[in-house]
């Protein structure tokens, strides 16, 4: 089966997975490009604890992003999101951008936020396990997230990362193994690691 027969009969999950893919990447283009994305790095160390500010301002992108692609506001509404699939779709679309390096390649105080998060946040146990999986497994790590939803590059990604999830859980943690979660949990890990070679380029620079 190829990438493109098997996009074309996504289950209604896979659907989801391929909108939310869209909507949370136009989101992030638009708070990169007009806000050096402040507000969404400050939902994803926050979550729905987020300065209302935050909050409305990435609301209001994605409802745009919504509208502007036609989809169905109803079934995308992101206020309806649980919050740690919700942070973690926007955590996604920020590392789509970041590693085309379209607007940015510099790193700022809002980049050092994000990786300074506190370690006492309830979603340093997703950063964790996505930031393992991607350091036993880099290459697939990216394959999950680079193929079309369901296509055969995401498919044989998921084969080989396989082993690693288990091993990435924490003693005492729990992590809900869908497909949502796990990919904004990598995305995290591969975020994280392009900041942290923006970070050292930075201070190198300044020496």
């Amino acid at each position: 089966m190829t990438a493109t027969s098997a996009y074309a009969k996504l289950s209604a999950a896979d659907e989801t997975r391929s909108s939310m893919r869209r909507v949370t990447k136009c989101a992030a283009e638009y708070e990169l490009w007009l806000r050096r994305g402040r507000h969404v790095f400050a939902v994803a160390n926050e979550g729905f604890t987020a300065p209302t500010v935050s909050i409305d301002q990435v609301g209001t992108s994605l409802t745009n992003c919504i509208e502007q692609k036609s989809y169905d506001g109803r079934s995308m509404s992101w206020l309806k999101m649980p919050e740690l699939l919700f942070r973690g779709q926007l955590i996604e679309g920020m590392f789509r951008w970041a590693e085309t390096g379209k607007y940015s390649n510099s790193f700022d105080e809002n980049s050092e936020k994000f990786l300074n998060m506190d370690k006492s946040r309830k979603f340093m146990p997703i950063r964790q396990f996505g930031m393992c999986v991607v350091h036993l497994d880099p290459a697939n790590s990216r394959a999950i997230l680079s193929g079309p939803v369901a296509g055969d590059e995401e498919v044989r990604g998921y084969a080989a990362l396989s082993p690693t999830f288990s091993q990435c859980v924490a003693p005492g943690e729990t992590i809900q193994f869908s497909k949502s979660i796990i990919e904004g949990a990598v995305a995290e890990g591969l975020l994280v690691k392009i900041l942290e070679e923006r970070r050292a380029n930075a201070q190198q620079s300044v020496h």
